[in-house]
């Protein structure tokens, strides 16, 4: 590749930009999915207030919602003395009772709010009954249960303490010292960041086709060659598409940020924050600072460069608008199947995959950045990934530069992406 190859891509890349947002259709695409991230908080919290239970509804840390009883009655058969009146429970009055099963439906009101705990111990353990209104009995058992606990740790030297069965759990050295990471928090990380370059790659793959083949079966493609280089032709369109798909992306975000704002100022919702901790995703453990947030940006482009002249290459070998389907199926395809192994690589607890994935091209653009994330990798291999992945898209950049000129004056059935290669090799020969 010379210089001169390039000449005209600014002036392609200003004509398929303007193309690209003054296209009705893509305005209205994006207006609709702008004002559905804009309202995705607020309508998840509503949904979730209206069916939700009242503990489902607490904001982190408050029991505003706690449904307490007006009075309690205590039937205690573990002799452990356990004392209901304590934390959330400390001024509902307590009474002991000698209810028997047959006799506290008639002795308990749940509609005014009365309650009756039965704690006995038998051949499979403490049982915990409760009576009382839907409201009140779950966040009721789990206090008894927290009570019941305490009373049996304090009482030890009970014979029917130590008799009582009992469960033992084991861990690794690395999950005792990480109780929070069960594997799943390198999933989710992987599945967000994989959907992201999935999304992108899908996009860059759809806009730069349907470019490609709408010029290619207008004619308007033959009067642009005259004056602009081949590669300078598909890398203007290719760096337009970029422009506006990473600016449609960035219009999602900033909503997705003002949907989170509302959600929070109007509905009291959790943070982004909360929300992932709570799914298990261990963003203490991420080493996540502006340089790894720069790698994953730049990963990401790596894979929209890749996968960019991945399609203008296929888009290139159809004649026909009803072939631009099949010409996306060949980038889909291999996208999908880098975004598959990425997923399964991070279910694995193995540093050899991990390092193994991150080299592989076009793999790598998936999994690289969250292997370094996550530590797995450093910085030695994240580079090298990358060095990895320039040498692939500089091999495609070569190929479009060879037989670009070719494929787009081509009138015919459908070129395969195989058939593509063996022009670009017989080329070179």
């Amino acid at each position: 590749m010379k210089r001169n190859e390039f000449s005209g891509t600014g002036k392609v890349f200003a004509f398929t930009l303007r193309q690209l947002v003054k296209n009705r259709a893509n305005l209205i695409s994006l207006l609709i999915s702008a004002v559905v991230m804009l309202v995705m908080f607020p309508v998840m919290s509503l949904i979730g207030g209206a069916t939700g239970s009242p503990d489902s509804q607490l904001p982190s840390g408050e029991d505003v919602y706690l449904q307490l009883p007006a009075k309690i009655y205590l039937t205690d058969e573990t002799g452990l003395n356990v004392d209901l009146a304590r934390d959330d429970y400390a001024g509902i009055p307590v009474e002991n009772a000698e209810f028997t099963n047959e006799t506290y439906a008639d002795s308990v009101d749940p509609e005014a709010g009365e309650a009756w705990v039965h704690l006995y111990l038998t051949a499979d353990g403490y049982i915990i009954d409760v009576y009382a209104s839907d409201e009140v009995t779950d966040p009721l058992a789990s206090h008894a249960v927290d009570r019941l606990d305490e009373a049996r740790l304090a009482g030890m030297e009970g014979l029917d303490v130590l008799n009582a069965p009992f469960s033992t759990d084991t861990y690794t050295l690395e999950e005792y010292e990480n109780p929070g990471d069960d594997g799943m928090g390198a999933y989710f990380v992987q599945l967000f960041y994989s959907i992201v370059v999935m999304l992108v790659s899908m996009f860059a793959a759809a806009y730069i086709v349907q470019s490609v083949v709408e010029e290619k079966t207008s004619r308007l493609v033959e009067t642009l060659m005259i004056s602009v280089r081949p590669l300078a032709l598909i890398l203007g369109k290719i760096l337009a598409v970029m422009v506006y798909v990473f600016g449609m992306m960035s219009v999602y975000a900033l909503c997705g940020v003002l949907s989170n704002l509302i959600n929070r100022k109007l509905l009291g919702g959790g943070s982004p924050t909360d929300v992932l901790g709570a799914m298990g995703v261990p963003l203490a453990e991420l080493s996540i600072n502006p340089g790894t947030v720069a790698a994953a940006v730049f990963s990401l482009l790596l894979g929209y460069m890749t996968y960019a002249l991945l399609s203008g290459m296929t888009g290139a070998g159809c004649s026909e608008p009803e072939d631009v389907q099949s010409a996306n199926s060949t980038s889909i395809m291999i996208v999908m199947g880098c975004y598959m192994i990425a997923l399964f690589t991070s279910m694995m607890e193995s540093q050899a995959a991990a390092v193994v994935t991150s080299l592989i091209p076009m793999v790598s653009v998936f999994c690289a950045p969250v292997q370094f994330m996550m530590g797995n990798i450093g910085v030695g291999v994240l580079v090298a990934a990358w060095i990895l992945q320039t040498g692939v898209i500089v091999i495609l950049a070569a190929m479009c530069a060879k037989i670009y000129e070719e494929l787009i004056i081509y009138r015919g059935k459908r070129l395969t992406f195989t058939q593509i290669v063996k022009i670009a090799l017989r080329k070179e020969a």
